[in-house]
């Protein structure tokens, strides 16, 4: 009673950005998924938000490739919770 359950979208994919001198990033978007496709599909109705751009590393260091995968699934984890830790206290509290 008195709720509403909003469905998240929360999209990512690696792109060179070029603001960044060239770099390659991860940019982290959110979008309602309640939104219907003929509108969601489409840039020029903006209904995704950038959230973050995630860093990139290859972690050459780390000589052993199952470490460095498992390594960088980590980091990649522990940055996702970072940024959605925001949205993850108002899933539990409720508000926003």
């Amino acid at each position: 009673p008195g709720t509403t359950i909003v469905p998240v979208i929360i999209s990512n994919n690696k792109t060179q950005v070029t603001m960044f001198r060239n770099k390659s990033a991860y940019p982290v978007y959110l979008t309602i998924g309640s939104i219907p496709k003929e509108i969601h599909q489409k840039p020029s109705h903006h209904t995704h938000i950038l959230l973050a751009y995630l860093p990139t590393t290859h972690l050459r260091n780390i000589t052993n490739k199952a470490s460095r995968c498992h390594t960088i699934t980590n980091l990649y984890h522990a940055c996702m919770s970072r940024v959605l830790a925001p949205l993850n206290a108002a899933c539990h509290s409720g508000a926003g």
